[in-house]
């Protein structure tokens, strides 16, 4: 079977998953969404600082919502981020203390940073490109396709129980699992996450279940910071508590 077969032949699956991304556009001149600068805070707000190290944290990101091209309520999303880059803070961990993802309500006003808080050079999204993607490997099983290898004779079995799929003896590299949905590693707001390790939904601290993807923050692309060699990190939401966030990352 050919890849274009096997992709033909695979097309509900694909289709019943398919989600829209949506990929920052970086311009000059102000924005309400926009990476480093500084943030926008409601009265009442604290400037974060990591539990570890107890300096004030570098701020990250904000996407407005109410200007955001998917319909996610309003306020602010802001994310802030240890400074201290010696490990000894568990910068990529959620819930760790040493990042913060934040929803942010009300009026605000630019916040200036705290004494001895390094600036990341500001870059506004001033519009947004939608993608189509498809899962990430490591989300297909949960999807209902299976891969089954046999690396002797560097072959893949692919199972699809929804679609009467089953088809063994398939070539590992034409018929791969990336070929079949493979998201992007750039910035981008919902879509798909791109895991780098493997699949990381945090739990709730509240309710206890999974997290939902909402932003995905790549290395030195809209932000300066470097998530460890070259990582990912993904911003997540909890359906049932909006205010509970959290932010991790990992990296090859």
């Amino acid at each position: 079977m050919s890849p274009d077969e096997l992709l033909a032949r695979l097309r509900p699956w694909r289709e019943r998953h398919q989600r829209t991304a949506y990929v920052p556009q970086l311009g000059a001149g102000p924005s309400p969404s926009r990476f480093g600068g500084r943030p926008d805070m409601a009265e009442g707000d604290e400037w974060p600082t990591c539990a570890g190290c107890e300096r004030p944290m570098l701020f990250v990101f904000q996407l407005d919502l109410e200007t955001s091209p998917a319909d996610l309520g309003t306020g602010r999303i802001q994310l802030f981020y240890c400074p201290t880059d010696d490990g000894s803070c568990e910068t990529w961990a959620p819930f760790a203390g040493a990042n913060e993802a934040r929803w942010s309500q009300g009026p605000a006003s630019s916040r200036a940073l705290p004494g001895g808080t390094e600036m990341l050079t500001e870059r506004s999204i001033v519009g947004w490109e939608s993608v189509s993607e498809f899962p990430h490997p490591e989300e297909h099983e949960w999807l209902g396709l299976t891969y089954h290898y046999d690396f002797r004779a560097n072959t893949v079995r692919i199972v699809c129980p929804e679609l009467g799929f089953d088809e063994s003896g398939l070539d590992i590299e034409a018929c791969s699992a990336e070929l079949i949905g493979l998201p992007a590693d750039r910035d981008k707001l919902l879509g798909w996450p791109r895991f780098v390790q493997g699949m990381n939904y945090p739990g709730c601290p509240r309710c206890g279940e999974p997290l939902t993807y909402l932003f995905q923050i790549d290395s030195e692309v809209g932000t300066d910071l470097m998530f460890g060699d070259v990582g990912i990190g993904h911003i997540m939401r909890c359906e049932a508590h909006p205010d509970v966030l959290s932010f991790a990352w990992d990296c090859h």
